[in-house]
C-alpha cells in the first residue's frame, strides 16, 4: 500500500498504533495527501463537512503522536493513529465538582439551524426538556425565511458548515441585518476559533464540537443574558 504521513517524523521511542481498514475503493495520492486537510471532502454537498479526519489528525498531534493514510488499489484504505506509549502510574482523577444546572429556558424562542437530521434531533429535544421553545431548519436558506417572518426568534443557534450555499457566518451576518438585537451561538467541528476571521461577529459566542448538553445550556443562557 501507498502510505502518506501528514506530519513529520516521529521522535524516537515507542508507540501504539490504532488502525481502521476498510474494503472499499483506493484513494488517489493527490486525495491522500489532502485526507487530513480541514473542510476536505470527496462526498456531495450536504453529504459531509471534510472535518473527520481533521479532528483525528489533530488529536494524535496534540498527543504527541502522528496519523496516516495507507491505499492500494482493490485493497481499500487503511487510517492509522500512532500514539507515544507511556510507563507510568495510573494516579486516579478526583471526581469533577457538580457543575451549575443548566437555567430554565421559560417560554425563550430559539431557532436551531443544523443539516445532521440525528444533531438537530438530539438538541432539539434536550432544549424542549429545559423550556426553551424551539424552531428547526436544515439549512440557510430555510432558516433565513423564518427570519423574515414575523415569528418571534430570541436566539439563532447554527452549525458552521451548512450546505446549499449559505454557511454558519453568512446566515449570523444576515440575521443580525434581519433582526439587529437577535442573540448568535454558532456551533463548530473545526479547531480554528470564527472570532480570527475578518467578517466575524464581535458578539458571537462560539461552541466547539463535541459539546456536552450542560456546555450548550451554559452558551445559550450566556449569550441570552449578555448586553447589546
Amino acid at each position: 500500500m501507498e502510505s502518506y504521513d501528514c506530519v513529520r517524523p516521529l521522535a524516537s521511542g515507542d508507540y501504539v498504533r490504532i488502525s481502521v481498514t476498510d474494503t472499499g475503493v483506493d484513494m488517489t495520492r493527490d486525495v491522500q495527501r489532502r485526507g487530513f486537510e480541514p473542510f476536505f471532502t470527496t462526498k456531495d454537498v450536504g453529504k459531509g463537512t471534510g472535518l473527520g479526519l481533521a479532528q483525528i489528525y489533530g488529536f494524535a498531534k496534540q498527543s504527541g503522536g502522528t496519523a496516516t493514510i495507507e491505499s492500494a488499489l482493490g485493497k481499500g484504505t487503511t487510517v492509522a493513529l500512532y500514539l507515544p506509549r507511556v510507563d507510568r502510574e495510573i494516579v486516579e482523577e478526583q471526581p469533577p465538582s457538580a457543575e451549575p444546572a443548566a437555567v430554565p429556558g421559560y417560554g425563550k424562542p430559539i431557532l436551531i439551524v443544523e443539516d445532521q437530521p440525528d444533531v438537530l434531533e438530539v438538541i432539539e429535544v434536550f432544549l424542549e426538556g429545559l423550556d426553551y421553545r424551539i424552531l428547526t431548519a436544515a439549512d440557510g436558506v430555510a432558516a433565513r425565511k423564518l427570519l423574515e417572518s414575523n415569528e418571534p426568534i430570541d436566539l439563532l443557534l447554527t452549525d458552521a458548515v451548512m450546505p446549499n450555499g449559505v454557511s454558519g457566518m453568512d446566515l449570523a451576518h444576515e440575521a443580525r441585518r434581519l433582526r439587529q438585537d437577535l442573540k448568535i451561538v454558532m456551533m463548530s467541528g473545526y479547531l480554528r476559533d470564527p472570532h480570527s476571521r475578518a467578517d466575524a461577529l464581535p458578539d458571537l459566542v462560539f461552541l466547539e464540537k463535541p459539546f456536552r448538553q450542560t456546555e450548550l445550556a451554559h452558551a445559550i443562557t450566556g449569550a441570552l443574558s449578555s448586553i447589546g
